[in-house]
């Protein structure tokens, strides 16, 4: 994830010391500023040894119609054989990336390892980020919302009930800028929620 080089040290004990402090700290920090490495939000998936390509699993959906609502046959006294159903599925690979930042680290001037790979560990998650948000841009659904303009309760339900709409089943998660949390407080405030729970607890 991240690396740091020392030029002035005088043996291999020292160096080897170093780098495993400045790594430890890039991916603790890493991980605790990503929004994604955690694997909460997204799914991780293992890539095999020796191979820089995970393949991962897509199904097409069944349509209703295909559905079969056999009857009870009380002569047999049972249900009569369902017919089966081809689900279509094929793989996607996807070709992992690697993620890093190096830094020229001298023991002159009383630099911090430690330091060091905290800043190269959150720069490497804030690019992780960035990357994997890009991804989420679907030109097959509608937007909802407006650049601009502050977000609302209202805009958010409708980009709920829009995923839906697109037949996902899931848990929806949001993730939001801090600007937008502050309009959302603000809607929160408003006179159309007053008296609710949230503003008098």
């Amino acid at each position: 994830m991240a690396d740091t080089t020392n030029t002035l040290v005088t043996n291999g004990g020292d160096l080897a010391g170093l780098l495993v402090n400045a790594r430890q700290d890039a991916i603790f920090a890493g991980y605790e500023s990503s929004l994604y490495m955690p694997g909460t939000l997204i799914n991780v998936y293992d890539v095999p040894a020796g191979s820089v390509t995970a393949q991962i699993p897509k199904f097409a959906a069944v349509a209703t119609s295909s559905v079969s609502t056999e009857a009870y046959n009380e002569t047999t006294n049972s249900i009569e054989e369902l017919g089966l159903i081809n689900v279509a599925n094929s793989g996607i690979n996807v070709t992992a990336k690697s993620y890093g930042a190096r830094a020229l680290l001298k023991d002159l001037g009383g630099m911090d390892a430690s330091n060091v790979g905290t800043v190269l560990g959150r720069a490497v998650s804030e690019k992780f980020d960035e990357d994997v948000s890009a991804l989420y841009k679907d030109a097959s659904i509608a937007e909802v919302g407006a650049t601009g303009v502050a977000l609302t309760t209202d805009v958010i339900a409708e980009a709920v009930q829009t995923v839906r709409a697109n037949k996902f089943a899931g848990q929806v998660n949001l993730v939001l800028h801090p600007k937008q949390i502050e309009h959302i407080l603000k809607d929160l405030s408003a006179a159309d929620f007053a008296g609710g729970d949230f503003q008098t607890a």
